[in-house]
């Protein structure tokens, strides 16, 4: 399908570093994709007959993903899948595992090393982390469920600072407040540590509002709305011990607040990260650069990328100058846009649509060669199954 709209001119890290290329998302592979032009996508397979929902996928290696999603049951699953890159067939699809006795309501996860991953979960009202370990497609073990706190949360993140520390941002529905805190991993054992509460009034309060991501091995980026200040806002993390510290925050825009905000956000280098957001006063979806420099925050203006609300959006850098946005409207389809980046300067590129149709929870991952993008998504008008499709320069 190469279904262009008029071009609008105005979302994986891989922490350990094993992969020097997924530095959070950076890559030096020097792969051009400034061709795209949405003609070279795979053709759309399903890896789960049941309804799929809260979808993640995350690049092992160059033909294996690990998908992490709410399947049947509403229980949270989880499965490795090998890929032929040059066609986005599955040549093996491991087996599903079971992650929790109970319905989900919210999950996340973040590769740790290339044999574990951590994954966080709202379960039955709580908010839970434990670790998988795996190898080819087996997932081999799935640790114990620790407990953090009770929050009842669709609004989770996770991301790895290293093959053993991860941070844990979400929103704590009781009181709006926006948290993160800090986890630690031995084997498959997960222990939290202390939390943050790195905005206290009012901070997120619906789903896919927050997104966090490893900046550098000490540093993180939370991208979050300010519901009481109507602002989207950006705030640098860092780490004293098992503490997390707020170092700074910067207002990215005065935006209305609603149901869906639809934020992502990706690591270009280790001072910059992009992210993105609706803007429901301009009813629009926005980028912009966040730039850390002696511990405290910069946004750029936010550039228009899409002329409309989306209901769910992924960003993926696929190096410090180019990254692709891919969006659902909501009973629309799937919908991408290759963004160039120049220092601090964003210009959208041609918006295509990918898919067509009702989609939902679309989740995107750079491959370790950085020659696809695979998107994983809830296709609605196939039985919500869970499908991959593979973006190709």
């Amino acid at each position: 399908m190469n279904n262009s709209i008029n071009p609008v001119l105005g979302e994986q890290l891989f922490d350990p570093l094993t992969l020097p290329t997924f530095l959070g998302g950076e890559s030096d592979s020097g792969v051009d994709w400034s061709g795209y032009d949405n003609t070279s996508n795979t053709t759309p397979v399903v890896f789960n007959t049941e309804s799929t929902s809260y979808c993640t996928v995350l690049t092992i290696d160059q033909t294996h993903l690990l998908l992490v999603y709410r399947g049947f049951a509403s229980k949270a699953r989880a499965r490795i899948v090998e890929i032929n890159p040059s066609d986005g067939s599955i040549t093996t699809s491991g087996s599903e595992a079971e992650l929790t006795a109970d319905s989900v309501q919210g999950i996340t996860a973040c590769l740790l090393d290339s044999t574990h991953a951590v994954i966080g979960l709202e379960d039955a009202g709580e908010l839970r982390a434990q670790v998988i370990e795996f190898s080819g497609t087996t997932i081999s073990t799935v640790g114990s469920v620790v407990n953090f706190e009770t929050v009842g949360s669709e609004s989770l993140s996770l991301t790895a600072l290293s093959s053993t520390v991860f941070l844990y941002a979400y929103e704590k529905s009781s009181d709006g407040t926006g948290n993160v805190y800090y986890g630690s991993v031995a084997g498959t054992i997960v222990t939290a540590g202390n939390k943050l509460a790195f905005e206290p009034n009012q901070a997120i309060n619906p789903a896919q509002s927050i997104q966090i991501k490893k900046m550098r091995s000490d540093k993180a980026v939370i991208i979050a709305g300010h519901d009481g200040a109507d602002d989207m806002e950006a705030y640098l993390i860092s780490v004293s011990g098992t503490t997390p510290v707020l170092d700074h925050q910067v207002s990215v825009k005065s935006v209305a607040l609603t149901t869906f905000n639809a934020v992502s956000i990706d690591r270009l280098t280790d001072t910059t990260m992009l992210v993105a957001f609706n803007d429901y006063d301009a009813v629009n979806h926005e980028a912009a650069i966040i730039t850390e420099a002696s511990d405290e925050l910069t946004s750029t203006t936010p550039v228009e990328i899409f002329s409309n609300i989306v209901a769910h959006s992924s960003l993926v850098a696929i190096d410090e100058n180019q990254a692709m946005l891919t969006t659902i409207v909501q009973d629309d389809g799937i919908y991408t846009n290759l963004i160039a980046i120049s220092g601090t300067t964003i210009t959208p590129g041609t918006s295509y649509e990918v898919v067509n149709g009702d989609k939902e929870w679309v989740s995107t991952s750079l491959a370790t060669d950085n020659d696809y993008i695979s998107v994983m998504y809830e296709d609605d008008d196939n039985s919500s199954k869970g499908t991959l499709i593979l973006l190709k320069p």
